[in-house]
């Protein structure tokens, strides 16, 4: 009996496992101005969101061909926390331009549309979970 009982547990082990939920971001930025380039930034680290470009887990750059643009993120882990910050390169010249107090001329946005004040954004103001599937995350960007 104990040996019945032990191979049923073990082949309800084996082969019978559930596939690994998929998870991914379906990002949608609009009020997006024409020219220059966009950059779309995946971000899971609060230490490097949104400022620091060159950390992101992922990015995007996209010419924009209208007022809205859409990117997806493919192979996120479910149950993770991610922020997705976006900034436009109105100029193409490969940073942020700010001005008087280094405040920004070009565009940005952030997940849940999130703004900081006197700077950007937390990462937890802005952070989405990736649930089993897509979901959907909508950004507008601020001139």
């Amino acid at each position: 009996m104990k040996t019945l009982l032990a191979s049923l547990c073990l082949m309800s082990g084996l082969g019978l496992a559930q596939p690994k939920p998929t998870c991914g971001f379906d990002v949608e930025v609009t009020q997006v101005k024409p020219g220059g380039v966009v950059w779309v930034l995946l971000f899971d680290d609060t230490g490097t969101f949104p400022t620091k470009r060159d950390k992101a887990n992922r990015r995007v750059d996209v010419v924009p061909n209208g007022d809205t643009l859409q990117v997806a993120f493919e192979g996120l882990t479910c149950g993770a926390e991610y922020a997705v910050a976006v900034v436009h390169d109105e100029n193409g010249n490969g940073k942020l331009d700010t001005g008087l107090f280094r405040i920004p001329r070009e565009g940005l946005g952030s997940s849940r549309n999130a703004r900081g004040f006197m700077g950007p954004p937390s990462f937890a103001d802005a952070k989405v979970t990736a649930a089993p599937g897509r979901t959907a995350v909508p950004i507008k960007l601020n001139y």
